[in-house]
């Protein structure tokens, strides 16, 4: 039961927010006017696809170890505690769907990108003659035109709430004693 209930809301908790995160980031993406800038950040975004998961948990380990890890190493300069990231529970909600976030930004971003270059530049120029900014564009023009887009990638994504990553949760947990819960 718990195996279950656990797959189904790590995948509910990466729908509900690295969806529409993707989305926006792509959304802002498309709205940089310099090519050379958006190539280089769509580059940077992709370029974690490529990475295993196990070399992923290694980041993942030396960013939240309690002992030594970038993060409580930031937070005790900042003068606060250290934070024992893989012994509570709570945070491993968190970490999940970051660490899934950072790894498919930009796959989805790429996937949403050349939808958005399929769309019609008369559209935005029949927009901007009514007096349409680049929220408006956004709005009336660029969503619609990727709407069919959005839908499938929504689609899959509710389709694999029963998928089971395993490797993930293998190469990030690394035994933690907070699963035990």
């Amino acid at each position: 039961y718990m195996a279950v209930r656990n797959t189904i809301y790590i995948a509910l908790i990466r729908i509900a927010s690295n969806f529409p995160i993707i989305l926006v980031f792509a959304l802002l993406l498309r709205e940089i006017k310099s090519r050379k800038a958006r190539s280089a950040i769509q580059s940077i975004s992709y370029i974690p696809y490529f990475i295993s998961w196990v070399a992923v948990g290694g980041l993942a380990n030396n960013l939240f170890t309690q002992d030594g890890g970038v993060l409580n190493n930031l937070l005790n300069m900042l003068g606060m505690e250290s934070v024992s990231w893989y012994n509570e529970p709570r945070y491993w909600w968190a970490i999940l769907a970051l660490s899934s976030l950072w790894k498919g930004m930009g796959w989805a971003t790429l996937i949403y990108m050349s939808a958005m270059g399929s769309i019609n530049d008369e559209l935005y120029d029949a927009c901007r003659i009514d007096g349409g900014g680049r929220f408006r564009q956004m709005i009336t023009v660029t969503l619609p035109g990727i709407s069919n887009v959005i839908m499938l990638q929504l689609l899959l994504d509710v389709a694999s709430i029963v998928r089971d990553d395993a490797d993930q949760i293998m190469a990030m947990t690394n035994n933690s004693p907070a699963l035990d819960n």
